[in-house]
């Protein structure tokens, strides 16, 4: 029997990211989001939502696998957290005005297959995109078993482009892990 595992961003978190449609994205920052745009949590203000993402690690559920498994999470965030990150100049302006067009949400699900049989599947939203008038800001896992959020000004997005995530899963002499990604509009239909 295969057991299924989940990591995914949960329903209120989607409709929240849902409600930036239609805004123009004013700010991204974090209380530790340097210059190199790594962070355990961004926040997003556009009109008058904040969000604030980050990951959080809970103990895997993943069957023959002990460690913590990574989970995208949203959350509403607060005038007072973007004054601090003012404060520590932790605020970032690219493509400020820009419309926020759509929200997609990238899901990489993994198998793990021992001996030509599916042991367990896992799968876990691992990207938040957001499509603007001018690009795309991607705010995306680094890693299958940390907090840790990578983000990504792009003129132009493929799925493929979102690095590789850190991860303890490999292919062994009897176990082999397939990976594949999809993307999810959140798109009010």
């Amino acid at each position: 029997m295969t057991i299924n595992t989940f990591s995914l961003i949960n329903q209120v978190g989607r409709d929240q990211l849902r409600d930036l449609i239609g805004l123009k994205l004013e700010s991204l920052s974090g209380e530790t989001l340097p210059d190199f745009l790594m962070s355990p949590s961004v926040t997003v203000k556009a009109g008058d939502q904040i969000i604030t993402i980050f990951g959080k690690t809970d103990d895997s559920e993943i069957p023959d696998f002990e460690g913590y498994a990574s989970t995208l999470c949203v959350a509403r965030g607060s005038l007072d957290d973007l004054t601090l990150h003012r404060q520590v100049g932790n605020i970032y302006k690219q493509y400020s005005g820009s419309e926020i067009t759509g929200i997609g949400i990238v899901r990489e699900d993994l198998e793990s297959v021992v001996s030509g049989k599916a042991n367990w599947q896992h799968s876990a939203d691992i990207a938040i995109v957001l499509e603007l008038q001018s690009g795309f800001l991607v705010i995306s896992k680094m890693g299958q078993h940390d907090e840790v959020l990578r983000v990504q000004f792009l003129k132009s997005f493929d799925i493929d482009g979102i690095p590789k995530l850190d991860s303890y899963f490999e292919d062994d002499i009897l176990t082999t892990i397939r990976s594949s990604r999809s993307y999810e509009s959140l798109l009010v239909v």
